[in-house]
């Protein structure tokens, strides 16, 4: 909001999760961003000749990451919840993505 950016972006450590924030400074759901995250990941996947490639979620991600996975002519693999899970069947499986949603916790 101070900066006028669209998109705040963040980063854990190890740069293997990240956080999206909009305009406003409100959270955008893991959901979505998982969604939209697959659909890139998959047409690029599909346009270097892989047919149906492999996106992975977790068991708390909304119904319409698999539902578009699938329209998208992705194959979805649904995880246990936590990172190593999702890091240990997208390297089984071959997956080109692996999103997740999280627990939330208020302070």
């Amino acid at each position: 909001m101070a900066h006028g950016a669209d998109i705040g972006l963040a980063f854990d450590g190890d740069a293997d999760r990240c956080f999206v924030i909009d305009e406003t400074g409100a959270p955008l759901s893991p959901s979505a961003v998982t969604a939209l995250v697959a659909r890139r990941e998959i047409a690029r996947a599909q346009a270097l000749g892989e047919d149906h490639p492999t996106v992975i979620h977790n068991l708390i991600t909304s119904r319409a990451v698999p539902e578009l996975i699938t329209h998208d002519g992705g194959r979805a693999v649904r995880t246990r919840v936590g990172h190593s899970f999702i890091k240990a069947t997208m390297a089984a499986e071959g997956a080109v993505f692996g999103g997740e949603e999280r627990v939330r916790w208020s302070v």
